[in-house]
C-alpha cells in the first residue's frame, strides 16, 4: 500500500489535477457525443482526457447511446474505435425475455435499441456489424424489432427481417410486433413473415432452430442454409462496407451473373451494349408473383460502369462532331469548329468525365488540322500571284508543311503547292526582268565580221566584201575622251547562260494569265527580251570576230 505521506506535494497536486481533468472529460464525452461535436470528441479521445468511455449521465445514458439516439453516425464510428460498444455485445449483460406486467427499470438500454426506434439505418447497420444484438430488451420488454416497428422506418425493420428475427415475441404489456406497427408496409411484411411457414427453397419448416430470413430481392423467406448476409457499400464513395444486405442464394447468384455480364460489357467498351445492360439492371424488368426482382449490383461496380458509360457517350458525341468536319466548305467557320472541340473538352472536364488519351489526342489533332487548314486556305485565297514576294512564298511553304503534318485534306495542300509554284514562277519573271533592266545599255552596236557560209571566209559587214584583216588586226586608235568601262553582269558573262535566261523568261511569259502578270509589265518584259536578244547576237558576233582576228595574228606571227 502506497504511503502518500512520502510523496512530493507537487506530485500529489498533479495527480489530483489529472483526476479532475478526467472526471470533467467524462462529462465532455456525454456533451460532445449528444451534440455531434465530432472534432472536439476526437481530440478528447486522442489525448485520453477521460476516465470511462462508457460514463453514464443521470439518465444512465452513455456517449454511444446519445450518439445513436441523435443520429450522429460518424461519432458512433469513432466511439466504436475506442470499444464503447463492447459492453453491449455481451449476451450475459442483457435480458432477452420480458415478464408480462413487469417494468424492469434495472435493465440498461442499448444504442441499437435507440437507433432502431429513431430509424437511423446507417447506425443500425454499424452496430449490428459490430456485434450488438437485436433481441436485447428494454425496461418495457421491447426488443429492437418491437422498437423498429413502433418507430415506423421500413428499411430498419427490413434489416431485422434479414437477420431471421421473430415477430411473435411479446413485451411487458403483452404486445407483439404487429400490435406496435403503424406503417402499412411494415404491417404487410410482418403478416407475410407470420404466414411463411416453410423455406421458399428447401421447403423446411421454420421453427426455433431454423430461422426465417427475408430476402431483400425476391421478398420471400428462407432458412439459414439457403440464405446469406453480406456487407456492401452504402454508396460508391464509401470507404467501409457497412450496408447490410441479405438475400437467398438464388438471388445472390442472379446478381453475380449480371455483375459478370456487366464487367464483360465494361471490357468490351462499347456504349450501346453497356447502356442496354445498365438499363436492364436498373429497371424493374423481371416480375414474379407481383414482386419485383431488382438486380442489385455492387454500387462501386455500378458506379464504375456508369462512369464508363458517360465517357463512351461523351466520346461518341465528340467523334460524331469531328466526323462532320471532314469537309468544311467555308473556311471562315473553321475556327468556330475548332473552338467547339475545345468547348467539348472543357465540358467533359467540368462534368468530371475523364476522356481516353486517344480521344484527347484526336481532339487536339483535329484542332490543329482545322486551324492549319484555315490558315492555309485563308492565305492562298488572299494572295495576288502577280504581285507576290519571296517572303510570301516562304510563309505559304511553311503553312503547307504544317498542314501536311496535321493531316489537312490533300486537295487543299495540293492546291497550295500549285499556287506556291505559280508564285515562284511569277517572282522568277520579275527577277529576270530586273536582271535585264540592270544590264547596261550599249551606246552603239558596230557590226562585227561575219563568215560567208559558201566561202567560209570573213566578210566586212559594211562592204559585204572579203574583210581586210590587217585593218581589223591593227591596234585601236586612242580616243580623246575615255568612255566608262562596259561591265557585263555575272549572270550574263557566259553566253549560254544568258541565252538560257532569255528562253526561260519567254517560256514563263506564255503563262502570263496563269501567273496573273499585268499587261504593262509583260510589254516591258518583251521590250527587254528584244534588247537582250540583240545584245546576245552582237556578243556572239564579236566572239566570232575576235576569234578570226586572233587566228590571223597567230598566222602572221608564224610567218615571221
Amino acid at each position: 500500500m502506497d504511503n502518500r505521506d512520502d510523496l512530493d506535494p507537487n506530485d500529489l497536486e498533479e495527480e489530483e489535477n489529472e483526476e479532475e481533468v478526467k472526471n470533467k472529460g467524462n462529462e465532455k464525452l456525454i456533451s460532445y457525443a449528444s451534440k455531434g461535436m465530432y472534432a472536439e470528441l476526437k481530440k478528447l479521445l486522442e489525448k485520453k482526457q477521460y476516465k470511462n468511455i462508457n460514463h453514464e449521465d443521470k439518465k444512465k445514458w452513455t456517449p454511444i447511446i446519445w450518439a445513436a439516439c441523435k443520429g450522429h453516425t460518424d461519432i458512433v464510428r469513432l466511439l466504436i474505435q475506442y470499444d464503447a460498444h463492447k459492453q453491449y455485445v455481451e449476451d450475459t449483460l442483457h435480458d432477452k425475455r420480458a415478464t408480462l406486467g413487469v417494468i424492469n427499470t434495472s435493465i440498461k438500454q442499448t444504442p441499437l435499441q435507440w437507433a432502431s426506434y429513431k430509424g437511423f439505418l446507417n447506425i443500425v447497420w454499424i452496430l449490428i456489424k459490430n456485434g450488438l444484438n437485436w433481441d436485447d430488451i428494454d425496461a418495457f420488454g421491447n426488443n429492437c424489432v418491437h422498437l423498429a416497428a413502433s418507430g415506423g422506418n421500413l428499411q430498419v425493420f427490413q434489416c431485422f427481417m434479414m437477420l431471421g428475427v421473430e415477430v411473435t415475441g411479446k413485451n411487458s404489456r403483452g404486445h407483439e410486433v404487429l400490435d406496435l406497427a403503424t406503417n402499412p408496409e411494415i404491417i404487410a411484411l410482418t403478416k407475410s413473415h407470420k404466414l411463411a411457414l416453410r423455406c421458399a427453397a428447401t421447403n423446411e419448416v421454420f421453427n426455433d432452430s431454423i430461422k426465417k430470413h427475408w430476402c431483400s430481392t425476391c421478398r420471400k423467406f428462407f432458412c439459414d442454409k439457403y440464405y446469406r448476409i453480406e456487407w456492401a457499400w452504402e454508396n460508391h464513395s464509401s470507404s467501409i462496407q457497412e450496408r447490410m444486405d441479405g438475400k437467398c442464394l438464388k438471388c445472390w447468384e442472379n446478381i453475380a451473373h449480371h455483375s459478370e455480364q456487366l464487367k464483360e460489357k465494361m471490357k468490351e467498351y462499347e456504349y450501346k451494349g453497356l447502356t442496354e445492360k445498365l438499363n436492364e439492371i436498373e429497371q424493374y424488368s423481371i416480375q414474379q408473383q407481383q414482386n419485383v426482382l431488382i438486380i442489385e449490383i455492387d454500387l462501386k461496380l455500378l458506379n464504375d460502369a456508369k462512369i464508363i458509360q458517360e465517357r463512351l457517350k461523351t466520346q461518341n458525341h465528340i467523334k460524331e462532331f469531328i466526323s462532320s468536319l471532314k469537309i468544311v466548305k467555308d473556311y471562315k467557320t473553321i475556327r468556330k469548329s475548332a473552338n467547339r472541340i475545345r468547348e467539348l473538352r472543357e465540358d467533359a472536364e467540368k462534368r468530371g468525365v475523364q476522356l481516353d488519351a486517344d480521344v484527347l489526342e484526336l481532339m487536339q489533332n483535329q484542332i490543329d488540322r482545322l486551324e492549319s487548314e484555315r490558315d492555309l486556305r485563308y492565305e492562298f485565297d488572299n494572295l495576288d500571284i502577280g504581285n507576290c514576294n519571296p517572303e510570301q512564298v516562304q510563309k505559304l511553304e511553311k503553312l503547307i508543311e504544317i498542314a501536311q503534318k496535321n493531316g489537312v485534306a490533300s486537295n487543299y495542300t495540293d492546291e497550295a503547292v500549285v499556287m506556291k509554284e505559280k508564285m515562284a514562277r511569277s517572282i522568277r519573271v520579275k527577277d529576270i526582268y530586273k536582271k535585264f533592266t540592270d544590264y547596261p545599255v550599249r551606246a552603239e552596236y558596230i557590226e562585227p565580221l561575219y563568215i560567208d557560209f559558201k566561202t567560209k571566209k570573213p566578210f566586212d559587214p559594211i562592204t559585204k566584201k572579203p574583210a581586210d584583216l590587217k585593218v581589223y588586226a591593227a591596234p585601236p586608235k586612242k580616243k580623246k575622251k575615255k568612255e566608262p568601262k562596259f561591265i557585263i553582269p555575272d549572270w550574263a558573262t557566259v553566253l549560254k547562260d544568258m541565252n538560257s535566261t532569255i528562253l526561260e523568261v519567254e517560256e514563263l511569259l506564255k503563262s502570263q494569265e496563269e501567273l496573273q502578270l499585268e499587261k504593262e509589265f509583260v510589254d516591258q518584259c518583251n521590250e527587254q527580251i528584244v534588247r537582250m536578244k540583240r545584245e546576245l547576237k552582237w556578243r556572239k558576233g564579236m566572239e566570232v570576230q575576235d576569234q578570226i582576228i586572233a587566228e590571223y595574228k597567230a598566222a602572221q606571227k608564224k610567218k615571221k
